[in-house]
């Protein structure tokens, strides 16, 4: 897995809170819905010892973060504008 948000002045958690929209269960469906609005889902991960952002950045990545692996995981739908400002190099298009 590749791509995770880390904001400079603020924890993950808060940037999240500033600039996403809280997703419950999301599926594929929905994924390819919002990718059409210019957003894309970012998974909060909780590892016990920190917590991650990563960026479904395709459907591949999306469902790898879906895969129940005992973590518990927070989903949040975030435009791709803001996510480029805090990951710069995701491959995400802003076109689509």
């Amino acid at each position: 897995m590749g791509f995770y948000i880390d904001p400079k002045d603020k924890s993950k958690e808060e940037w999240l809170r500033d600039h996403g929209h809280f997703v419950l269960a999301p599926d594929l469906e929905y994924y390819r819905y919002i990718r059409g609005e210019n957003r894309c889902l970012v998974c909060l991960v909780d590892n016990v010892m920190f917590t991650a952002a990563g960026i479904c950045y395709s459907e591949k990545e999306f469902l790898d973060f879906q895969v129940d692996d005992g973590r518990r995981k927070s989903w949040f739908s975030v435009a791709i504008a803001d996510l480029k400002e805090v990951s710069p190099h995701v491959p995400l298009d802003l076109s689509t």
